[in-house]
């Protein structure tokens, strides 16, 4: 939307409910409409490159013997939405070297997986484009 074009017909005494209503409205997807996915892949990187701490190292050796995953991992998160014709297209973000307790503590709000989305979510949006939808 076009701020000057609202200021101009709030000027000339238009209702900004008429205004909005005239306005085209964007075909892409909001944040909300968009299917996510997680996934966690086992890291090839040793934690000792990745940590100062003995301690943190420590940790994610010992995640990694238990079998757990998401002490020592590649995160995965997909964005996903179905265009109107009914083609699926997805944007992603990957970051590597993650040492986590377990999926619950990755997801916690504020947090990486947030910040992994909204990344997700900005390649879909650039995807969607390079298709000619906006």
């Amino acid at each position: 939307m076009n701020a000057a074009l609202l200021v101009a017909a709030l000027l000339d005494g238009e209702d900004p409910k008429d205004f909005f209503r005239r306005m085209p409205r964007s075909s892409l997807p909001r944040m909300e409409d968009v299917e996510f996915g997680l996934d966690a892949e086992w890291e090839d990187d040793d934690p000792a490159d990745h940590f100062q701490f003995p301690e943190d190292i420590a940790f994610a050796r010992q995640q990694i013997e238990n079998g757990n995953v998401w002490g020592w991992c590649l995160a995965h998160v997909t964005a996903k939405w179905t265009t109107p014709d009914g083609e699926d297209v997805t944007g992603e973000d990957y970051c590597g070297c993650c040492s986590y307790e377990n999926r619950e503590s990755f997801v916690q709000p504020g947090g990486m997986y947030d910040d992994m989305k909204a990344q997700a979510y900005d390649d879909l949006i650039s995807q969607l484009k390079k298709r000619g939808i906006t």
